[in-house]
């Protein structure tokens, strides 16, 4: 009852158990602690501020109450305590009252992140007890007062005490509640599944039809059994060719990363060239899958998670459980991590997966088995097309560190500053897909840096190749100009209406489309070699890299 509940044991439950962050999302960086703002549906408060039921934002709105009154009316086996539609309200509400600590504030400058302690978390965010969560979430480790902490969107945390402090313990209940629902919402019942799957069909404009039940399954074990089922895909189902795709991938991104290194040299806005070149020379590649050639060591990681016949669910819970365990084993010194663990830090995708990523805590680029097909790479490919398409990928990546440190990289403020002279540039000469689906620049502008200095890396490495540069017969293209369509090739996608209105109005990253044009436009490389119009060029152009 709601009389007995206490709002630190559910949210060391919830937290714990049964892997949900309500308000806040706990990891390891770099062997601290990191808590970052987590708990509501919709990454930012702009989904939640245009309340017009004729708006895109007002629709979104709209099917997501609607998934809530049906959901719980369905979930409920006793009278409630509150209507469905009020019920629905008041989540929304709340979300929207947490988000709007994320908003950016005039002429304010916040920074996106704090090193701190337990000590002064506590300090400022009170009306959590900190250490005594943090001790059973890492359980087996020594939690104090002086553990490091690292805390992502200090701002938002700031004002957390208060608004938990001023909401009321059935509104408090509901919420987190909800994001318990939210969470195992695709392993409930098939009523509660396919709710869930339409208000997700609505939001991203997916056409396909629902899928069974089967269907969801190799996602939810490649998920929970992201070694294991990425080994099997590399060993049986990828074909004969696999050590030799690695070790080409890997041959080529190393490449473009001694490209990328010698390109700093000529970026005429930058000063300090220093942090950006130790960076570059830091960053290392996992390339293929995790746990090649060791086998035995895939065993042992596994060795603690139990999968009992019967309830699918329980199986959820307890795979959540093993994954919490394998986090917090993250917590311990490099120098103690057991072979496996060093190996799942470092792999935090599934060699199945077909997007590389960036892991910023060890800067490394992982590129998994599955993204090493045509049209991103194919051994067989000419190397124009091959530098075009998986080098500026890999150049993309190598430069994700500009994305996401920007500013915090430099410690001269002239540099930061004429950076965001830059990103300023770039924003503005964004272009758009049409009248009414603009791209908010100033989002996208880092994202559009890293592109330029990716695709400037691949080019150069390109360039350096002792071959590969005849033109080949009965083609009109240079290999110059075959980069650049491989480029273009590579980015390819199918988006929907609904997806192109989301990153009109709060996504980081632009379509692919816009992303291939703002870096052409941007790129001397490409005006020299498709031989454009020099003046009209230069009118574009940022000189951002």
């Amino acid at each position: 009852s709601l009389q007995s509940w206490d709002r630190d044991t559910a949210l060391e439950k919830l937290h714990v158990d049964l892997g949900v962050s309500p308000f806040f999302a706990i990891g390891v960086a770099d062997r601290t602690i990191r808590l970052q703002p987590s708990g509501f549906t919709f990454p930012s408060y702009e989904y939640y501020a245009d309340g017009k039921p004729d708006s895109y934002a007002g629709k979104v709105l709209g099917s997501y109450r609607e998934l809530i009154e049906h959901v719980s009316s369905h979930l409920r086996d006793g009278p409630p305590s509150l209507a469905n539609s009020v019920l629905a309200d008041t989540i929304i509400n709340y979300e929207r009252r947490l988000l709007e600590r994320l908003r950016p504030r005039e002429n304010v400058t916040e920074t996106d992140s704090l090193r701190t302690t337990v000590a002064q978390l506590t300090r400022l965010v009170p009306i959590v007890k900190w250490e005594q969560l943090l001790s059973a979430y890492f359980h087996g480790h020594s939690i104090g007062q002086d553990t490091p902490v690292l805390i992502v969107q200090p701002h938002y945390f700031s004002g957390l005490s208060q608004i938990i402090s001023t909401t009321d313990t059935t509104t408090l209940n509901h919420y987190m509640m909800w994001r318990l629902v939210m969470k195992y919402a695709p392993h409930l019942d098939k009523t509660v599944r396919a709710k869930y799957f339409q208000f997700q069909r609505k939001i991203f404009g997916d056409d396909e039809p629902e899928e069974e039940w089967w269907e969801q399954c190799p996602r939810h074990t490649s998920h929970y059994l992201r070694h294991a089922v990425g080994y099997l895909y590399a060993t049986k189902g990828a074909g004969n060719r696999v050590q030799d795709t690695i070790r080409e991938a890997e041959a080529l991104a190393q490449r473009v990363k001694k490209a990328a290194i010698e390109s700093v040299a000529e970026v005429a806005w930058l000063p300090e060239k220093g942090p950006v070149r130790e960076k570059l020379s830091s960053l290392d590649f996992r390339v293929g899958y995790a746990f090649k050639d060791r086998r035995r060591e895939l065993d042992q990681f596994y060795l603690d998670l139990i999968v009992k016949l019967g309830s699918h669910l329980e199986n959820v819970f307890e795979a959540e459980r093993f994954l919490g365990r394998k986090k917090a084993l993250m917590l311990s010194d490099r120098a103690l991590l057991t072979e496996e663990t060093a190996e799942d830090k470092a792999w935090t995708i599934s060699a199945v997966d077909t997007q590389p990523a960036y892991n910023p805590e060890l800067n490394t680029v992982v590129v998994p088995l599955a993204a090493l097909r045509p049209p991103v790479f194919s051994l067989d490919d000419h190397p124009a097309l091959q530098y075009g398409s998986f080098g500026s990928l890999m150049g993309r990546l190598i430069f994700e560190f500009l994305r996401q440190e920007g500013g915090s990289l430099f410690h001269n403020n002239a540099t930061r500053t004429t950076l965001q002279e830059k990103l300023r540039c770039l924003a503005k000469r964004y272009p758009a897909l049409n009248s009414t689906i603009p791209v908010n620049g100033p989002l996208v502008a880092p994202e559009a840096l890293a592109d330029l200095a990716g695709v400037t890396a691949a080019f150069r490495a390109f360039e350096s190749e002792p071959h590969g540069k005849e033109k080949l017969p009965g083609m009109e293209w240079t290999a110059q100009q075959l980069f650049f369509i491989g480029y273009a090739q590579s980015m390819c996608e199918e988006v929907s209406l609904q997806r192109l209105h989301i990153w009109s109005l709060v996504s980081v990253s632009a379509p692919r489309k816009l992303r291939v044009l703002q870096a052409l436009q941007q790129s001397p490389e490409f005006s020299r070699t498709f031989d454009c119009n020099a003046e009209e060029w230069q009118s574009h152009i940022c000189h951002a890299w």
